[in-house]
């Protein structure tokens, strides 16, 4: 006669399963999610803590269709587990079939887009992709692969996908460039009161100077290697000057004293 182990049991013995060598700790944990069905959350919840996810048009082979024709919209499936998503190929005309299935992944914490086509994303596309997460997300990273490629995301859509993110405590923009509605205000500024760690790489300076006519409220900021002196990070440091408690600046990316600016 089978005996069923006590659900504590069965958990405490899948966590210590998670904490072996990655390589055998993934194998074990699919074991343990095919040995009942009460294993099957647990090993599922350490299985799919962290996961990338390909579109059609990235480098590598596309896993979203996977993902969707596998799990669909289902609001039970993995995606409730998902911590940390990397999605490799946003924008890109494959990604639209994608979008659905984002919905389901309401638990995340970091989130990463590196995208491929980032003109493509626009205020309406963000709110019906990103909203099921807006309050669980606390890490952001925006990566855009080439700049010959993509005119990348005009302000106004930069700032609707920061603001949806209330509680965001770090956001990371990588080689990540912006352009300027033909309408915009010379004056436009953000609504939000982000309060976290601003890290900026691979600018340029007039990404920078579209940056600055935001109204940043970091605690920390971050300016990394940029391949020339950059004249115009002036303009930022002043905008979040009064909320800034640390800044990290790459030598090689501002050479002269910040003293007077910070003072």
């Amino acid at each position: 006669m089978a005996v069923q182990l006590p659900q504590e049991m069965v958990d405490s013995i899948i966590d210590s399963v998670s904490q072996l060598d990655t390589r055998k700790s993934k194998v074990y944990l699919q074991t343990c999610s095919l040995v009942a069905k009460s294993w099957v959350y647990r090993a599922q919840h350490h299985l799919f803590r962290s996961v990338i996810l390909h579109s059609p048009g990235s480098h590598c082979h596309p896993t979203t269709s996977l993902w969707k024709r596998k799990f669909g919209t289902s609001q039970g499936g993995p995606a409730l587990h998902v911590a940390s998503l990397t999605l490799d190929g946003i924008g890109s005309n494959g990604f639209r079939d994608f979008a659905p299935c984002l919905s389901t992944f309401r638990n995340l914490t970091h989130l990463s887009l590196h995208c491929w086509d980032s003109s493509n994303l626009n205020p309406r596309t963000i709110l019906a992709c990103f909203s099921s997460f807006a309050s669980s997300l606390r890490g952001f990273t925006i990566w855009c692969a080439s700049r010959k490629h993509s005119r990348g995301l005009d302000l106004s859509t930069f700032i609707t996908l920061v603001n949806l993110f209330p509680y965001l405590e770090r956001l990371s923009l990588l080689n990540f460039h912006l352009h300027s509605p033909p309408k915009s205000s010379s004056k436009l500024r953000t609504r939000s009161s982000f309060a976290g760690e601003l890290r900026i790489s691979m600018f340029t300076n007039e990404d920078l100077v579209l940056l600055s006519r935001i109204s940043w409220k970091p605690r920390g900021l971050a300016l990394e290697y940029t391949g020339h002196p950059i004249t115009s990070f002036d303009g930022i440091v002043s905008s979040c000057r009064k909320h800034l408690q640390s800044m990290e600046v790459d030598s090689h990316t501002y050479g002269r004293d910040l003293d007077h600016i910070l003072s």
